[in-house]
């Protein structure tokens, strides 16, 4: 069993790396086809790459191969932005896709990775080491769908399609991702624009 001196450590651990590298690889697994079942989540070099990129910079672009991994590691750093983020500033993060299914994809790959991590980094109102306690089945979502998350700290991730996305949407976003972005077709411009604050 883990001790409180142990969880406080590995938690400033991660809370420090901006880049998400030591959370996700510690805490998260994710499905491999090639082996059909749940695996530790170990980053490619090109993979840690582009989460040092997120970090250093606000607008970030990858053009990459389809089946890269990047909406799957997106999704994780957007489950460990949410986790990080103190109720007096809960992160949004919009997720926008062609259409509504794809984003609605992502928030499901958030949701799961959500689930993945300790109770104990909650806090104390969702963990116990009781292993009977009411706490560590405490429900950590205020709002569970399918297009829209809120974890208990106000964060919140929202799917939306890209011929729904609106310039308004942006102010109230900490993070947005575009996924598939060069399937935007008509609205593709309309969402560029939008990020020009």
């Amino acid at each position: 069993m883990i001790t409180f001196q142990e969880m406080a450590f590995d938690y400033v651990k991660s809370y420090s790396d901006k880049s998400r590298i030591y959370f996700i690889e510690k805490y998260l697994s994710t499905y491999d086809e090639n082996k059909r079942k749940n695996v530790p989540f170990v980053l490619f070099p090109k993979q840690k790459e582009f989460l040092h990129s997120i970090e250093d910079f606000s607008k970030t672009i990858a053009k990459k191969p389809r089946r890269s991994g990047l909406t799957t590691i997106l999704s994780a750093y957007a489950a460990a932005e949410m986790v990080f983020a103190p109720k007096e500033t809960p992160k949004t993060i919009l997720c926008v896709g062609m259409k509504l299914d794809l984003a609605n994809q992502l928030v499901a790959k958030v949701r799961n990775f959500l689930l993945q991590v300790p109770r104990w980094y909650f806090g104390f109102d969702y963990y116990s080491p009781d292993s009977k306690s009411e706490k560590n089945t405490k429900d950590i979502f205020l709002k569970d769908s399918k297009s829209e998350l809120q974890l208990f700290n106000g964060s919140k991730v929202i799917a939306m399609s890209s011929s729904k996305f609106y310039y308004k949407d942006v102010y109230d976003a900490s993070i947005v991702i575009f996924d598939e972005a060069a399937f935007f077709n008509e609205y593709g411009q309309k969402v560029y624009n939008s990020l020009k604050l």
